[in-house]
């Protein structure tokens, strides 16, 4: 074989592409190029064509279709601070289960069928209806929602301070959080004995307390500030719940430290008593030398005199 030959020759044998049957998709996803907001659909079409659309996120408004609007960078950031926050509460109180941004629940309200997808929706262990692993939909009605608010327009705005408040409210959701980085749409809302919303208001430390999550609570000036994780666990704030086990660790570390430190004190306590001791003996030592040298001087001076001192 040429050198011409060796160079032509293939190094591996590429296996033929499979046939398309073979690799098809059972349920294959529809994709838009366009934002499709606003078109009348039946449920079932939304559900079998929109409800996991690839490109836009959609929720069903009474058979109109309606995407959920652009988030802000700021959003993004907020969103992973409140979700790093929740997942560390559930760790330690693990009393229910959340959803993200994908999924839905459908509920009626007054003779129209909604489908509305909570950017964070709490469903707890106790709610008659469980959330399970293979669910792509929640089948119940969420204990708690919480809604990163777009300002991208005013109907954005609308959709979730007004329209998702009054249909949450409806359905009697036990509580309702509003997120933003606009302090004027920032808000917090719980159902009072009436089944309507009352905003709940931070205590006197500017803390939230929420009752559908017993001890759950944030600042809500961490919203903006958005602490680290380490900077929480050292928080009173968030210590009954961020990272345990570095404040356990770091509890250990500053008992071993502390029991160092003590050890080292008492071996300072100890060097200083010896010191003292030596001192002491070093003091009754001179003393015992003044004292015979007093007394040889005396005997000198007597036995100038003519006194023998032995005698007397």
């Amino acid at each position: 074989m040429t050198v011409i030959e060796k160079i032509r020759e293939p190094i591996v044998s590429l296996p033929r592409f499979p046939t398309i049957g073979r690799y098809h998709i059972p349920f294959p996803a529809r994709q838009y190029s366009r934002d499709e907001s606003g078109k009348r659909v039946t449920l079932e079409k939304y559900l079998e064509h929109y409800y996991e659309n690839g490109n836009y996120n959609y929720e069903y408004n009474n058979g109109i279709l309606e995407a959920k609007p652009m988030a802000k960078y700021v959003d993004v950031k907020t969103y992973n601070w409140f979700t790093d926050t929740l997942k560390q509460y559930l760790l330690v109180n693990p009393i229910a289960k959340f959803t993200t941004l994908e999924i839905g629940f459908k509920f009626r309200l007054q003779g129209k069928i909604q489908v509305r997808k909570p950017d964070l929706g709490i469903v707890l262990n106790s709610n008659p209806v469980s959330l399970h692993d293979e669910d792509r939909s929640y089948k119940g009605v969420y204990d708690m929602c919480i809604e990163f608010v777009s300002d991208s327009t005013r109907a954005a705005i609308e959709r979730d301070t007004k329209i998702k408040f009054r249909e949450f409210e409806h359905v009697q959701i036990d509580e309702l959080f509003l997120l933003s980085d606009d302090e004027n749409i920032l808000k917090f809302y719980g159902l009072n004995k009436y089944g309507n919303y009352d905003e709940i208001k931070p205590d006197k430390n500017g803390v939230i307390h929420s009752k559908v999550l017993p001890g759950f609570r944030f600042r809500v000036s961490d919203i903006f500030d958005r602490p680290s994780l380490i900077d929480m666990a050292n928080d009173p704030v968030y210590q009954g719940f961020v990272l345990l086990e570095y404040q356990a660790e770091r509890q250990r570390a500053e008992a071993e430290r502390q029991r160092a430190e003590a050890a080292r004190q008492r071996a300072e306590a100890a060097r200083q008593r010896a010191e003292a001791a030596r001192r002491r003996a070093k003091a009754e030592r001179q003393r015992a030398e003044q004292e015979q040298l007093a007394k040889e001087k005396a005997y000198a001076k007597l036995r100038e005199l003519g006194i023998d001192p032995e005698t007397l």
